[in-house]
């Protein structure tokens, strides 16, 4: 798989987040991200921004569980946009070296996090999609890897993955007469894997060989979105 600069890579993908945010008034700040319903706009970069502050400093305990995440949000609701911004601005270089200084032991969940997170914000302010695809390209291989050993501990068979015309297997199990495929482009399945696509979304991706519904509830790392999410 392909290795990348974690920290260089967050660092690109905060100043892309925070040059839309700049631009954001209070009312599109009070929006809420249909794929985070909990939060508005300002309640998602407040989450981005506390990640960082909480980690330079090594307050991680309860990470990334709900009440970890709402002890960054809640406090900084009080705080104006800006303010928000401008902490996350501050503190993103050290943690972004200490990304970078980790090298393989770095936690790629973070740029998974930001890179989710960035097109969060694009379709709550009615934006087109994110055009980076370094960490979407990067990303998708480790999630069809992990959708594998999902299967696996499940007891189901592999899936092949066709991924912008590479294929992929998902899971280790051979079993006879099982041809189950999907066929989805990186973007797709990044957003899927993320938990931004509905149930009903999964079952009608690029399935083909076989009826997919066994595998449906193992595809997203996270629940699928309660609605549709359009993109």
């Amino acid at each position: 798989m392909t290795t990348i600069d974690v920290g260089a890579i967050y660092a690109a993908g905060q100043r892309r987040i925070a040059e839309l945010a700049r631009n954001v008034g209070e009312d599109d700040a009070r929006i809420v991200v249909p794929c985070c319903p909990r939060w508005t706009v300002h309640d998602l970069v407040a989450h981005l921004s506390g990640v960082v502050a909480d980690a330079i400093v090594g307050t991680m305990a309860g990470a990334p569980g709900d009440a970890w995440t709402e002890a960054q949000v809640t406090p900084r609701r009080a705080w104006p946009l800006k303010d928000v911004l401008d902490e996350w601005d501050r503190n993103v270089g050290a943690f972004a070296a200490q990304l970078t200084a980790a090298a393989d032991q770095a936690p790629t969940s973070v740029i998974m996090d930001i890179t989710t997170h960035e097109q969060d914000l694009r379709g709550a302010l009615g934006l087109s999609r994110m055009t980076d695809r370094v960490v979407i390209d990067w990303g998708t291989p480790r999630l069809v890897k992990g959708l594998g050993r999902r299967l696996d501990a499940a007891g189901l068979p592999a899936i092949t993955v066709g991924l912008d015309g590479e294929e992929l297997t998902a899971g280790s199990a051979a079993v006879a007469g099982s041809a189950l495929r999907l066929d989805v482009s990186a973007f797709e399945l990044f957003r899927a894997g993320l938990g931004r696509r509905s149930m009903a979304q999964l079952a009608a991706l690029g399935w083909s060989g076989g009826d997919p519904t066994a595998v449906l509830d193992h595809l997203s790392v996270f629940p699928p979105a309660a609605y549709d999410i359009i993109e």
